[in-house]
């Protein structure tokens, strides 16, 4: 009997994608679309308070309901066929499913996250981006001035993603002198020195950092292009971002039940896209290191 294997392992694959996400957080849910490929969002703006006069009646105010539209725009797909001798001759290594979990995670995931963070840099207002060369002395000053601008949108709608080498920097900033902190043993012998909240605000430390660039090529996998900068930390207002997957698809078909070949067969398709909402272009604050890659 021909099997197709979508649906033993469709849904563990897809949870991994996102647990091994780092931006799963900022994904939008209940998203209405006006077409295919088009993210309807309703803006409505309405007039202020207006003095009160003590007499018979209220003022009039003004309000207006409009809507703002973004074309999802990242279409990807790949496929894999595994030859049945090439699996019984490697010893299943060459199994599918340990081609789709290696695929998974050295490639879908890490592209997923680099595609957003550096559409998220994109579509960031001009006046929130920021080059720092960052170092112990500030960049503790350096995130806190950039949560300043965002704070407005909420303390708990407020993600700081940092960058490993900024983090190792935070941890041991000077800028902390005559501070106090709470540092939490983590069991006997263990000692947590990374900075995960500053004043309420979560930080979440993007550990591969080839995924933290403003700029990539998707043309084959993902790589960091040329003219591409480093991003020390990204602080994001969830709602002020748009992030969706609105098509994923993986399946795998066993011998038999397609027509390719003696094989195993792998098939991944994402539809998705990431935007910055038009009316909250100041929710996303970016601080990148000045030097271009080549």
């Amino acid at each position: 009997m021909s099997i197709n294997y979508v649906t033993k392992y469709g849904k563990t694959l897809d949870q991994k994608l996102v647990q091994e996400s780092l931006t799963a957080d900022l994904e939008t849910q209940r998203l209405e679309f006006l077409d295919a490929k088009t993210i309807k969002v309703p803006r409505i703006t309405t007039s202020g308070y207006q003095p009160h006069t003590r007499t018979k009646g209220f003022n009039a105010g003004t309000l207006d309901n409009d809507f703002d539209t973004y074309t999802l725009g990242a279409d990807w797909d790949i496929e894999f066929f595994a030859d049945s001798m090439d699996i019984d001759e490697t010893n299943e290594a060459l199994s599918i499913a340990n081609v789709s979990k290696t695929f998974i995670e050295t490639q879908a995931t890490p592209a997923l996250d680099a595609y957003r963070f550096s559409k998220l840099y994109a579509e960031a207002q001009a006046g929130n981006k920021v080059d720092l060369t960052a170092d112990k002395t500030n960049i503790y000053g350096a995130i806190k001035d950039g949560l300043k601008v965002v704070r407005k949108y909420g303390p708990q709608n407020i993600i700081v993603y940092v960058s490993s080498t900024a983090m190792d920097f935070l941890e041991r900033s000077t800028e902390f002198a005559g501070r106090q902190f709470s540092v939490q043993a983590a069991g006997p012998s263990k000692i947590e020195s990374r900075v995960t909240s500053i004043d309420g605000v979560i930080l979440k430390e993007v550990w591969d950092e080839t995924r933290f660039r403003t700029l990539y090529d998707f043309t084959n996998g993902y790589a960091s292009a040329v003219g591409s900068k480093a991003i020390n930390f990204m602080i994001v207002s969830k709602t002020s971002v748009i992030v969706t997957a609105k098509h994923s698809f993986i399946a795998m078909f066993a011998p038999g039940s397609h027509t390719e070949g003696d094989g195993h067969l792998y098939q991944n398709r994402l539809y998705h896209d990431s935007f910055v909402r038009k009316q909250q272009l100041d929710g996303v604050y970016v601080n990148t290191n000045p030097t271009l890659q080549v």
